[in-house]
């Protein structure tokens, strides 16, 4: 018992992120999925993406932790809503013979984010600082937000 009170002691800050993180993921999913359906993925994935760029970019100037908690948790929240919708609007975009490249390709995007964040985050913090981390990636879903917007049809 004492020995599980001391790991749980030693990562409580990893586990309560985790435990966040999943939260956040967890309510997008149950909130927007039904929605996609009913109002269409485009108008979904647009709403829920320009309020992830801008809880994100508000974590950016954030003056504590509490703060950066907060706006980052409904940051995840509605940044998950393209991993709901993203497989359906694969199927809708692409003919059944080219469907499995592309859902391969979409199936391997995600580990890229794990693999190249801690790597350019580090980069990013280290020359510019912390905020900086939020700033980067705020502009880079903003720029996929816009060609998202661009490129994207509506699929149902």
């Amino acid at each position: 018992m004492v020995l599980l009170c001391g790991v749980l002691c030693k990562y409580r800050t990893y586990i309560t992120k985790a435990l966040h993180w999943r939260l956040s993921h967890v309510l997008s999913l149950i909130a927007t999925a039904p929605r996609s359906e009913l109002y269409g993925k485009q108008k979904l994935w647009i709403v829920t993406h320009i309020a992830m760029a801008a809880f994100l970019g508000g974590s950016a100037g954030s003056q504590n932790v509490a703060t950066l908690l907060i706006l980052r948790f409904f940051a995840g929240t509605f940044g998950a809503s393209p991993l709901v919708n993203s497989g359906g609007t694969i199927a809708d975009l692409f003919p059944p013979v080219q469907r499995g490249l592309a859902l391969t390709v979409y199936c391997v995007a995600p580990f890229l984010g794990p693999v190249l964040g801690p790597v350019m985050g580090g980069f990013i913090s280290e020359s510019v600082g912390w905020r900086w981390v939020q700033g980067v990636c705020t502009i880079f879903i903003g720029v996929v937000g816009i060609l998202g917007v661009i490129f994207i049809p509506e699929t149902y």
